[in-house]
């Protein structure tokens, strides 16, 4: 934002806090401050995962009336990878949002719930 003159400064802070807002107003969609995570976990490309993860923390902040704890877990599974290429030669995908997936499908037995912690 340094680089922006002051009034592209001024219209990208705009569209940055009409996003958290819109944010905000989702996680108000739950209809009960209850059901607002207060835990949430941020996956995105690792150059837009810090800037997501302020959006969501702004946003989760003005509608729980507290601090979320928001966490980035991108780092998270390059290090499984990381992990998985050292024990093994199988060929792993670097497509994180596909290992996030993969993480949950068909783990639930029958079930078509999951259980939150």
């Amino acid at each position: 934002l340094e680089t922006l003159s002051p009034g592209q400064r001024e219209e990208v802070e705009r569209v940055f806090e009409a996003y958290t807002q819109r944010i905000t107003d989702l996680f108000h969609e739950t209809g009960d401050d209850l059901s607002i995570p207060k835990r949430i976990l941020v996956h995105a490309d690792l150059k837009s995962e810090v800037f997501f993860k302020d959006i969501v923390q702004n946003a989760a902040k003005r509608a729980l009336k507290s601090d979320p704890n928001v966490i980035l877990i991108t780092p998270t599974i390059f290090e499984k990878i990381a992990e998985h290429k050292e024990t093994t030669p199988e060929v792993l995908s670097n497509d994180t949002a596909m290992l996030m997936v993969a993480q949950f499908f068909h783990t639930q037995g029958g079930t078509r719930t999951f259980e939150y912690v």
